[in-house]
């Protein structure tokens, strides 16, 4: 027995209310994820960083805060 292909798919997608649109530039951010890989493969090596988003200095603006990584044993920073 074969497989049919469907013409369509069996749901359709409703368009959503919510647009992301890329603020970096116009925000001024410059940040660059540092993960500390080694290549040894440590558990926390696959693991990423987050942020934070919420207003710090209680100016009305939402400050954001990024997580970096830092150097493991084995790994080699300037690459």
């Amino acid at each position: 027995m074969g497989l049919a292909a469907a013409s369509r798919p069996a749901w359709t997608a409703e368009k959503s209310p919510i647009a992301f649109q890329d603020m970096t530039a116009a925000a001024a951010l410059d940040f660059v994820h540092t993960d500390g890989s080694s290549g040894r493969r440590f558990v926390i090596e696959p693991m990423s960083a987050g942020l934070a988003t919420f207003d710090y200095d209680n100016d009305g603006l939402i400050d954001i805060y990024f997580v970096n990584g830092a150097p493991l044993p084995g790994a080699n920073p300037r690459r």
